[in-house]
């Protein structure tokens, strides 16, 4: 049997194996008969030391040019070099993958959101490392990055399909003709990924969000490690990054006691090789202006969004101010009000609020994490990202990619 080790909450995977790893597991049914399960498409790892079973930030996936230009803006916060300081690059591993097979290219609400959309690939890396307190646990530190890979068709499509497929994308105000072709081109992508994703299970996955039950045996495990570092050198690629993200604590490891969280953002350069500082903004869901510019990074509280949001409104219209007002937690009370709209993604996509307002939708107060883990607890899944999981997969019933 699997012996599980309870480390104060989080159900922690020790990999000390008898009788299970010589019995066959059950199998999934091959993938293109198979219904998508929520697993598919939000793959969750259990953090590990077993340099077997983790996947590490480095190489590619994230090189130390990135590492070092996030350090850099970082030190302009108030974070200062706490994520130097606190951790190497050799405490972090991939905590989690999503797939989004439909992530609107128009920065506002139009009819045309979920078919004029772009597929992509979000990888979310934390630390962890030992920490004492009544026991020696494996904990994870109050930081991630979250990179963001927009597919580009380079393994579904032909290269003169693909080509109409980049272009079709870049076009702001696309005529109903070419949002059909644009989605019949889509539809493959889509499909491809999914089916690549869908063949990494060696078992049958549960229907709920949680870690990979792979990872139950050292010998799945392992194989399912190998099968998702496979797909990522296939797809979580350079040229394909959109975004990197990124979200800490100054020094101290203390949420409650610290209560600054700070976000920073940065764009490709060079192919994906680099990275510069990208300015962190805050869009009209009507016609896709921006109403808040934060600049590179925000820091927020539990009990307020960035402070320098109020003047920020001050200088807007009425009707500018009202919907900022509407689409952002902008103190403590206001999380109750406001928390069943800003988990709904196709009211408010990610654009129409902050940072803050995205990661204070969780039942404990100084618990950022959306797809990541809160020091020793179990992996923190946001309202918002199991309404996007159920979101994602209607999205494919309804266009027949999924039975």
């Amino acid at each position: 049997m699997v012996k599980l080790i309870n480390f104060s909450g989080l159900l922690f995977f020790g990999f000390f194996l008898s009788g299970l790893e010589g019995h066959a597991a059950p199998t999934p049914a091959p993938a293109s008969t198979r219904p998508a399960s929520p697993q598919d498409i939000a793959i969750v790892l259990p953090p590990t030391p077993d340099p077997q079973l983790r996947i590490p930030m480095t190489g590619e996936l994230f090189p130390e040019s990135w590492w070092n230009t996030s350090l850099r803006l970082y030190e302009t916060t108030t974070v200062g070099s706490a994520v130097s300081t606190e951790n190497s690059l050799k405490d972090w591993q991939l905590v989690s993958l999503r797939f989004a097979p439909c992530q609107p290219l128009i920065p506002y609400l139009t009819p045309v959101n979920d078919s004029f959309c772009a597929a992509e690939i979000r990888l979310v890396w934390q630390p962890f490392l030992y920490a004492r307190l009544s026991q020696w646990t494996y904990e994870g530190d109050d930081r991630a990055y979250h990179v963001t890979y927009r597919l580009r068709g380079t393994h579904a499509l032909t290269p003169s399909d693909r080509t109409k497929y980049l272009d079709l994308q870049k076009n702001p105000n696309p005529t109903p003709t070419q949002v059909t072709l644009y989605e019949s081109l889509h539809q493959k992508v889509v499909a491809k990924t999914l089916g690549d994703l869908k063949n990494l299970a060696t078992v049958i996955p549960a229907d709920e969000l949680q870690a990979r039950l792979e990872f139950q045996t050292t010998n799945l495990g392992k194989q399912f490690r190998d099968q998702l570092a496979a797909f990522l050198r296939q797809e979580a690629v350079q040229n394909q990054v959109a975004e990197v993200t990124g979200f800490s604590l100054p020094e101290g490891r203390d949420p409650p006691l610290l209560d600054d969280w700070v976000f920073v953002a940065f764009a490709p350069t060079q192919a994906g090789e680099h990275l510069d500082p990208k300015n962190i903004l805050l869009k009209s869901t009507h016609d896709g202006r921006v109403l808040i510019d934060f600049g590179p990074a925000t820091s927020v509280s539990m009990h307020q969004d960035d402070t320098r949001i109020f003047e920020m409104m001050s200088q807007l219209g009425e009707a500018d101010q009202k919907e900022v007002a509407t689409h952002t937690i902008l103190n403590f009370i206001e999380k109750r009000t406001k928390r069943a709209l800003i988990a709904d993604s196709q009211a408010v996509q990610v654009p129409h609020t902050t940072c803050g307002s995205c990661h204070k939708l969780n039942a404990q107060p100084f618990d950022f994490h959306n797809l990541s883990y809160f020091k020793n607890h179990n992996v923190t899944i946001s309202p918002r990202v199991h309404q996007d999981v159920r979101r994602d997969l209607q999205w494919l019933k309804s266009r027949g990619l999924t039975p």
